[in-house]
């Protein structure tokens, strides 16, 4: 029962932090319509919810933004 529990909460946990669009726009300083364009490219790990909206897993755009990130080379100048 106690795991259940700890589920259910942990779920609820997840969904409270989702980010809207707009919001990971905000994050990102990029306007809203380039997020949907990334989503309609499938380039951005999104959630689509049952009712067709978008939502977005902070933690996996943290990792999808430092996987994107380009290493600068070592090389002198």
């Amino acid at each position: 029962m106690g795991g259940i529990i700890f589920s259910l909460i942990q779920k609820f946990y997840i969904m409270a932090n989702l980010l809207t669009i707009d919001q990971l726009a905000e994050k990102v300083n990029m306007k809203p319509r380039t997020v949907k364009g990334w989503v309609s490219k499938r380039v951005v790990p999104f959630i689509k919810m049952p009712g067709g909206d978008i939502r977005f897993d902070p933690e996996k755009i943290e990792s999808w933004l430092t996987n994107r990130t380009i290493k600068p080379t070592s090389r002198p100048i």
